[in-house]
């Protein structure tokens, strides 16, 4: 069995830190979200040259001086833009689970709460991954996809135990409901 969190930050309710997590993820994902968009419509309008300046400025093997078709230049536009595609998706659907999240978390309904408590660890462990990367870059964008990870486990942590909680509040109810029926009826 998991450690049970009784607060969030060690002073709020778990339902209080439901929705703080919900309503975060949502401001978060819709700023995201924008920036995505406009990455695109950028793209759309950005001449091949400088997208292959900014592929050179990421690829340290990938030189200037190479001749650059304009075949290749549309490889790099549409693996940009693949790659800008499913990252909206993918903002779409976490949108769509905070949204759950705070619903379910209004409702008292732990099935509206399992997708937050299912892809939080996902996205934790996808922000591990991207944090090793970042390590080899840059130390101030380690510290800050480090403490995003923190974040995100300390946010599983309390959707879990809210999730608990509100499944055994149901289970309990429906084992009442069981024993008053069964009671009255004898």
């Amino acid at each position: 069995m998991c450690m049970k969190l009784e607060s969030f930050c060690c002073c709020y309710e778990l339902k209080s830190g439901a929705m703080f997590v919900g309503r975060l993820g949502i401001v978060c994902e819709s700023i995201i979200l924008m920036g995505l968009v406009l990455t695109g419509l950028v793209l759309a309008n950005v001449s091949c040259n400088e997208i292959v300046k900014v592929v050179a400025s990421y690829d340290k093997s990938f030189s200037l001086d190479e001749n650059i078709t304009s075949e290749k230049c549309e490889a790099y536009r549409t693996i940009i833009l693949i790659f800008l595609v499913v990252s909206i998706i993918l903002c779409i659907v976490l949108f769509t689970v905070d949204y759950f999240l705070i619903k379910g978390t209004r409702k008292r309904n732990h099935y509206m709460i399992l997708p937050a408590v299912i892809s939080y660890p996902i996205v934790g462990m996808c922000l591990l991954c991207y944090t090793a990367y970042i390590m080899t870059i840059s130390i101030c964008g380690f510290m800050l996809a480090a403490l995003s990870v923190l974040w995100y486990a300390y946010a599983c942590g309390c959707l879990y135990s809210l999730y608990v909680e509100i499944r055994h509040e149901k289970y309990r109810r429906a084992q009442y409901m069981h024993a008053q029926t069964f009671h009255f009826s004898s």
